[in-house]
């Protein structure tokens, strides 16, 4: 399923560490903003990651396309779990 998220603004890095921290300890998925921001750190211009790209940048992704490549090309697994958890939250409420 396709999806677009767009916030104001990226959060800073203190922001959205911050964000990811209390998502791990809570189980409550991170805001839109992380979210958005962590894609941002780890998109790439040569099209390999197109939905995460998409992400950062507020365009609309494929949700399928995007889990698949959060897992391939997320290396950091704070930044990966917090992103897998806040997708699964976004498809449930998409499919709701």
């Amino acid at each position: 399923m396709y999806a677009h998220v767009s916030t104001y603004r990226l959060g800073t890095s203190e922001e959205t560490c911050d964000d990811v921290w209390s998502s791990a300890e809570t189980g409550d998925p991170i805001s839109d903003q992380s979210a958005r921001t962590i894609a941002s750190w780890w998109h790439w211009y040569d099209g390999s990651c197109s939905n995460i790209t998409a992400l950062s940048r507020g365009r609309p992704f494929d949700t399928d396309e995007l889990a698949d490549e959060i897992r391939r090309e997320i290396k950091h697994p704070d930044d990966r779990g917090a992103l897998l958890v806040w997708l699964d939250s976004l498809c449930e409420l998409l499919t709701a």
